[in-house]
């Protein structure tokens, strides 16, 4: 690895950095919009770096604080002419400074980024595949049970049912995400109580839907039939943990492929394994 220029500064992103940051972002393929960077920016404004050389964004990083008990990283970006002369490394060690105090540290990993997250200390969890369909048919997916909107009422009894699938509580970024994009989350009700529920967000080529928390494979099916009949005719994003081999498998039924593959990761030790069996799809790279 080369010794990184000394006229490269890190120093927590600004809202005037995101045009340069979506241009880094663009580079690479990635489905992010701006309003994402706005999000990652309210959540934790203290850990979304950028690397500058010469008034110029050169890398990015974010990480999202939930509540010191785990922190997300997402967004590394590396400018291509700065490659392999430690911009990233040197990002994501001031950010794991800044986060001293979270009990754990995790990220999803794309297949270029794993080795450098190794060799800092990280450790592989699992693999989650991310699915795409572009586009959905236009014929509407049968499906049985009741289907509505979720509404700010719901916050709390989501916000309780996400915290005992992640590991930590992320009710903060379900209220930013439903005030973000009002009335595309969605939630499947049984005897009065959710029973599964998913957000979706806009993206530049593809809708993302996640996370996606059900109590059962039935109950994921059932919503998630629901979301996507609502989406004919558009692409769609979803990235799904791979021991959910029958949720999988009902994707690629209906024309979903794997576009590539993840790898969750965390730092040094796990102190919060999550509680896999209700988690059917991730909030996303960025987010967890």
């Amino acid at each position: 690895m080369k010794v990184i220029e000394p006229s490269v500064k890190i120093r927590p992103m600004q809202l005037g950095d995101i045009e340069q940051a979506m241009g880094l972002k663009n580079s690479e393929g990635w489905n992010q919009t701006e309003q994402d960077w706005k999000i990652l920016l309210r959540l934790s404004p203290k850990t979304c770096l950028v690397a500058v050389s010469d008034q110029e964004v050169i890398g990015t990083v974010t990480a999202v604080n939930y509540s010191n008990e785990l922190a997300w990283i997402g967004m590394m970006l590396v400018n291509k002419k700065y490659r392999r002369k430690g911009v990233g490394s040197l990002l994501l060690k001031d950010n794991i400074k800044r986060l001293k105090g979270c009990k754990i540290i995790k990220l999803d990993a794309t297949p270029i980024g794993r080795n450098v997250y190794i060799k800092l200390g990280f450790e592989e969890e699992y693999t989650i595949s991310r699915m795409t369909i572009s586009p959905l048919p236009k014929q509407p997916i049968t499906h049985s049970g009741t289907v509505t909107p979720l509404s700010s009422h719901d916050i709390q009894e989501i916000a309780d049912l996400d915290k005992e699938v992640f590991g930590a509580d992320r009710t903060d970024l379900i209220e930013l995400i439903l005030e973000t994009y009002p009335d595309k989350a969605l939630k499947l009700e049984r005897d009065g109580r959710i029973a599964a529920y998913c957000l979706r967000r806009d993206g530049v080529k593809h809708n993302h839907l996640g996370p996606v928390i059900a109590l059962t494979t039935e109950d994921a099916k059932t919503l998630l039939a629901a979301a996507i009949s609502r989406l004919a005719g558009q692409s769609v994003v979803i990235d799904v943990p791979q021991k959910k081999k029958k949720f999988l498998k009902w994707l690629d039924s209906l024309g979903f492929r794997e576009h590539r593959t993840l790898t969750r990761m965390y730092y040094k030790t796990n102190y919060i394994p999550e509680q896999r069996e209700r988690e059917y799809a991730i909030c996303g790279p960025e987010l967890g």
